[in-house]
């Protein structure tokens, strides 16, 4: 899915497939069989820095409480692309993101859904010349970056580095996805594949 101003994407994978979007009624759909795992690929197709704050069921992927424009989010560099697929939570706890679930064990520091079935992204650009506050962590967004290293037996490596991000104050686009089961597509009309 890409924004109205072609900035920005968001999709939704499932084993590492980009999963169908469907159209009905000027909303999307995927088919999110419930407790398959899943990951939301985001990409900034602008020339700046920006920060996608990002929800599913209407709680923050990062923290797992209601989701605020002015939540915690991912720092994407200008033409680059990054895949989330766990929730943050503190230290280095990141279980899995599950259509329809929780993550166990979370329940005592997560807030109730309130948007079940939807995954949205909200995208800020990084202010120009950027004002920082007094409030570090209020104004932090997390930067993934990824190594691969050579050789034989290496293997993918993720490090989530939180910093500095000066937010403008008005979005620069939003994207919303839903995700169903395949009776309540069909209902729909829509066929997945």
């Amino acid at each position: 899915m890409i924004s109205q101003n072609s900035q920005f994407s968001m999709g939704i994978k499932m084993g590492g497939i980009t999963l169908s979007e469907y159209l009905h009624e000027d909303e999307v759909f995927v088919h999110g069989p419930k407790g398959e795992t899943f990951a939301i690929s985001l990409m900034n197709n602008s020339s700046r820095r920006a920060v996608a704050v990002v929800s599913m069921d209407g709680l923050c992927i990062i923290d797992g409480l209601e989701m605020l424009e002015q939540g915690l989010g991912y720092i994407l560099e200008p033409g680059k692309q990054i895949t989330v697929d766990c929730w943050r939570f503190k230290g280095s706890q990141c279980p899995e993101l599950q259509f329809g679930y929780r993550p166990p064990g979370f329940e005592n520091i997560m807030d109730e859904p309130a948007n079940p079935g939807v995954i949205e992204a909200i995208f800020f650009y990084e202010q120009e010349d950027p004002q920082y506050s007094s409030n570090w962590l209020a104004q932090s967004g997390f930067r993934i970056e990824e190594h691969n290293p050579s050789g034989w037996g290496s293997t993918r490596k993720l490090q989530v580095i939180r910093e500095q991000f000066a937010r403008e104050e008005q979005d620069a686009g939003k994207l919303v996805i839903q995700y169903e089961e395949r009776d309540a597509l069909e209902k729909m009309g829509i066929q997945p594949r």
